[in-house]
């Protein structure tokens, strides 16, 4: 069989219900359901560069300071930087080092671990909330 007709055969057992998920790949899910990402995924979004300008901008104009100025562009594609949609207990991500966006009715509590959390009107809790070169 070649790789076209396995990949077919897979879609339709995806499609048919089956798990066709390796047994790396389900452990690997399990372990990040007992971490972060699982509650991070389900509560927050990858936030824009509009969302995080203009966090940014409100820090800056309340007397803050960025931990770093960037050279490079802000990427909303890098997954370092979210928003929260909804209330939820964050958990750490190990290793993974993230900067979340708390809008103002949004509560976020827990052990953020390495997460910064950037509340709307707030101070930073952490250390990762750049100045990128076009802000």
């Amino acid at each position: 069989m070649d790789v076209d007709e396995k990949i077919k055969e897979l879609r339709k057992k995806a499609d048919e219900g089956e798990n066709i998920l390796s047994k790396n790949f389900e452990e690997l899910l399990r372990y990040e359901e007992s971490c972060g990402w699982y509650s991070l995924i389900s509560n927050a979004a990858p936030a824009t560069f509009d969302q995080y300008n203009n966090w940014m901008r409100g820090y800056i104009k309340r007397g803050g300071r960025p931990s770093f100025i960037y050279k490079v562009k802000f990427a909303s594609d890098m997954a370092s930087f979210w928003i929260a949609k909804n209330s939820f207990h964050i958990k750490p991500l190990r290793l993974n080092i993230i900067s979340l966006l708390v809008p103002k009715n949004v509560n976020v509590t827990g052990n953020r671990g390495v997460t910064t959390i950037l509340p709307e009107n707030g101070n930073p809790l952490g250390n990762n909330y750049p100045l990128f070169s076009d802000m």
